[in-house]
C-alpha cells in the first residue's frame, strides 16, 4: 500500500483549517500581492499557511523549531533582513526544513549563493503558481532528515547522527526510524503529530508504506522510552495523533 493510498483508505483530508491534518508551510514575502497569491494558492491545494511582510517576523518564525513548519518559501529581497540571512540562520541552528526561495535575481552566482546559503529549491520572479506547487510537492516527497544535533526535550536527549536515547546514565539505540519518528515527535514539544504528517517526515510521501506502519514503531519506541526508565511517554489524542509527555500527565 502506497502512502497516497493508506490516506485514501483512511479517508484522511488535507483540510488547510486543521492542523494536525495538513502539512504546514510558512510564506515570507514582503509584495502584499504576490504573498496573498501564493497564501490562496496553497491554502487551496490544502496546506495549512502561515504568512509574513518583514525578514524581521519571518526569521523569528523560522528559526522556531516549535512552529514545526513543513516547507518555507522565502523570499530574497527582503528589507533589513533578507532571506538569505533568514535560511543560514535557520541552518546553523540545524533547522532543516526544506526552503524554497522565491527571487528576481536570476543570474547564475545569484541562484548559486541561495542554494549554497541553504536553500534547497529557487523558483524566479514572475513565476507560475503551478510551478511552485509543484516544487513544493516535490521536496515534501522527501522523507525527512536527521538532524546531526542532539535533541532534548523532557529527560530525553536524542543524538539523531549517532541513533542514540539517552535517559541519565541509560543509553538504548534506535534504527534509523525510530530516530527520525522520536525527533519529530521530541520537536513537536508535547503537542500531536498526525500520522500523515509523521508519514511525511519519516517515510516521504512516496515511499511505499503500510497502514499499520506507523503504530508500528510507535509501539517499539513506548517499548525502548520504558526500558530507558524516562518519565517521559508516547500518548495519543484522538483525532489529532501522537505526543510526548510525562508519564503523570498522559495517564
Amino acid at each position: 500500500m502506497t502512502f497516497r493510498d493508506f490516506l485514501s483508505y483512511n479517508e484522511f483530508v488535507f483540510s488547510p483549517f486543521e492542523e494536525g491534518n495538513s502539512m504546514k508551510v510558512l510564506v515570507v514575502e514582503d509584495n502584499a500581492a504576490i504573498n496573498c497569491r501564493v497564501v490562496e494558492g496553497f491554502r487551496e491545494a490544502g496546506f495549512l499557511v502561515e504568512s509574513c511582510f518583514t525578514g524581521e517576523d519571518g526569521l523569528v518564525r523560522a528559526i522556531d523549531p516549535s512552529q514545526g513548519y513543513d516547507l518555507a518559501i522565502i523570499d530574497i529581497m527582503l528589507p533589513v533582513v533578507d532571506g538569505l540571512a533568514i535560511i543560514k540562520a535557520m541552518r546553523a541552528k540545524n533547522i532543516s526544513t526544506p526552503v524554497i526561495m522565491l527571487t528576481a535575481l536570476t543570474a547564475v552566482e545569484d541562484r548559486v549563493g541561495g542554494l549554497d546559503a541553504g536553500a534547497d529549491d529557487y523558483v524566479g520572479k514572475p513565476f507560475a503558481l503551478d510551478e511552485l506547487l509543484a516544487r513544493a510537492r516535490a521536496l515534501l516527497r522527501r522523507p525527512h532528515e536527521v538532524r546531526d544535533d542532539s535533541c532534548i526535550f523532557g529527560d530525553l536527549v536524542l543524538d539523531a547522527a549517532a541513533r542514540t536515547l539517552s535517559v541519565g546514565d541509560a543509553v538504548v539505540a534506535l534504527s534509523k526510524r525510530e530516530a527520525a519518528l522520536l525527533e519529530a515527535l521530541m520537536r513537536q514539544e508535547g503537542r500531536p503529530l498526525s500520522r500523515e504528517r509523521i508519514l511525511m517526515k519519516v517515510w516521504g510521501a512516496d515511499h511505499p508504506v503500510e497502514a499499520g506502519n506507523v503504530d508500528n514503531y510507535i509501539y517499539f519506541l513506548r517499548r525502548k522510552l520504558s526500558a530507558s526508565g524516562s518519565s517521559m511517554e508516547i500518548a495519543s489524542a484522538r483525532g489529532l495523533g501522537y505526543y510526548l509527555g510525562a508519564a503523570c500527565e498522559t495517564a
